[in-house]
């Protein structure tokens, strides 16, 4: 998953419908295609930690696979009392799209979820329906920023 001048397009469209975005503890969630979507940061920090996280999963089939990271200017435009422009960068990345189902998950889904990510090196806090999707019938952790998860003593890079 490249970061291009269409997938910007499509990130500035979909801004502009808040209808489709979603709102997590620290990132804004925003879809791009059927199969793609971007994850948005205030921080630099936060996206690094969380791509990190994200991409280690998903080299074991636990999380969506990761795409590029980027760096975006943002223009806002807002009219409370009087008109106020401001800009604010955002760092992001592209991620492979998850189905929701908006189903709760069993307590069997979540300790296998669970187990899974602590196998390799990922401490999981907050499993639940918002935090896993779907891709291709399987159940995928989505959600791996701070709030939710840590790198543990046994956080381990895959061979090969």
């Amino acid at each position: 998953m490249k970061w291009n001048k269409c997938n910007k397009r499509l990130l500035f469209n979909s801004l502009e419908s808040p209808r489709k975005l979603r709102f997590g503890a620290s990132c804004l969630y925003v879809p791009l295609t059927k199969t793609i979507c971007a994850k948005l940061y205030n921080r630099r920090q936060a996206r690094n930690r969380t791509y990190d996280l994200q991409q280690h999963a998903a080299v074991y089939d636990l999380a969506p696979k990761v795409g590029e990271q980027f760096d975006v200017s943002l223009l806002f435009v807002d009219r409370l009392d009087e008109w106020c422009v401001s800009t604010h960068r955002m760092y992001g990345y592209l991620s492979q799209r998850a189905r929701m189902t908006g189903r709760f998950i069993s307590e069997d889904d979540e300790w296998y979820m669970r187990e899974s990510l602590r196998d390799i090196g990922i401490n999981h806090c907050d499993l639940h329906s918002s935090n896993v999707g779907y891709i291709n019938g399987f159940m995928v952790c989505i959600d791996f920023d701070a709030y939710s998860c840590k790198k543990t003593s046994s956080f381990r890079r895959k061979a090969g």
